[in-house]
């Protein structure tokens, strides 16, 4: 599969305006592959100014790391430039650099080709815009994972067919396991690696109701749908964020119901209240786990008081895209602030 990429990012190099697309689900290579095929692309100083975006800049380590060891096989002479906290930011030969670029900047580049790291995390109206300005483009990304919405990326990639010269090449052959190894579907279940969104076109009936944490957690098919809408949404996920709408105290879920299946869903955690003595711990140092606000205001504010306040703080809040901009997470919030 990772020789596939190689072989067939050779399309980016004809003639004309030109988008390559890697798909795969965690743990395929395909941002290793991709590092690869920059690596013969600086080595033969084919484009001089190469870009490379992604949310963070630490989403992209593997690009560069790969791009890196390309290099060295090849033993092409190169430079380095690297963050402060020794990430790698630049790789320089000759007349060609390739450099990573947060996405509202990398927007404003004038590169030769541009590489979109977990692409599905940018939006699909960043996408759009850098497609149309740049002539070479390749978008690698996740389908499944904690990384955004694979679902919303493959719909924007099957409108892009029709208007663009469009190559998509998915891998399917994990590295990290062998081929069907059972302890990665045990791992995708566990940790709901594969949990989207419903796929909802109309909203008859709605409603908005507190769901319990028991409730949840007993049905795996509302979790998943409930998970992915919050996963789809917030870049960057992990099993710590699942773990805590399980787990954490004095929280509330808020579900907004499209007839049967949740379009919105909102966490909120109830903070403050807090003793004399936690009030003074926060104030010499001391952290507190939880009660975000109250330590904020009493650290940084010093005002001690605000620490026996009540209050509930929204964690996080998501509608489905098909939804965003019609209110809906206005209304989850008006049921919050009501009750």
């Amino acid at each position: 599969d990772q020789n596939k990429v190689l072989e067939e990012s050779l399309f980016i190099l004809e003639s004309g305006k030109r988008t390559l697309v890697v798909t795969a689900p965690r743990g395929r290579g395909k941002s290793a592959s991709v590092g690869l095929f920059l690596s013969y692309l600086v080595n033969k100083e084919i484009f001089s100014n190469i870009v490379v975006t992604s949310p963070t800049y630490f989403s992209s380590q593997e690009i560069f790391n790969f791009l890196m060891k390309g290099l060295s096989v090849l033993r092409a002479k190169f430079s380095l430039g690297e963050s402060r906290d020794g990430k790698i930011m630049r790789v320089r030969r000759g007349e060609t650099r390739v450099k990573w670029l947060p996405p509202d900047l990398a927007e404003d580049e004038e590169g030769d080709l541009i590489v979109v790291d977990e692409a599905a995390a940018i939006g699909m109206e960043n996408l759009d815009y850098i497609i149309r300005k740049y002539d070479k483009v390749i978008l690698v990304t996740t389908i499944h994972g904690y990384e955004g919405s694979g679902k919303a990326f493959l719909k924007f990639v099957d409108k892009l067919k029709k208007g663009l010269l469009v190559k998509h090449v998915k891998l399917e052959y994990p590295i990290r396991y062998a081929k069907g190894d059972p302890v990665e579907r045990f791992l995708y279940d566990v940790f709901l690696l594969d949990a989207e969104a419903p796929e909802v076109s109309s909203i008859t009936n709605y409603k908005i109701t507190r769901v319990s944490q028991e409730e949840l957690f007993s049905n795996d098919d509302l979790l998943k749908k409930v998970y992915g809408i919050l996963v789809e949404a917030h870049y960057r996920n992990s099993p710590d964020d699942l773990m805590l709408l399980g787990d954490m105290a004095f929280q509330r879920i808020y579900v907004y119901w499209a007839d049967d299946n949740p379009i919105s869903v909102a966490q909120v955690v109830y903070e403050g209240n807090l003793r004399e003595e936690e009030i003074v711990n926060i104030s010499d140092g001391v952290k507190n786990e939880g009660h975000l606000i109250p330590h904020r205001i009493i650290k940084y504010v010093r005002f001690l008081d605000f620490g026996k306040l009540k209050g509930w703080r929204v964690m996080r809040i998501a509608v489905t895209p098909e939804f965003q901009g019609k209110g809906i997470g206005s209304k989850v919030l008006d049921k919050v602030i009501e009750e």
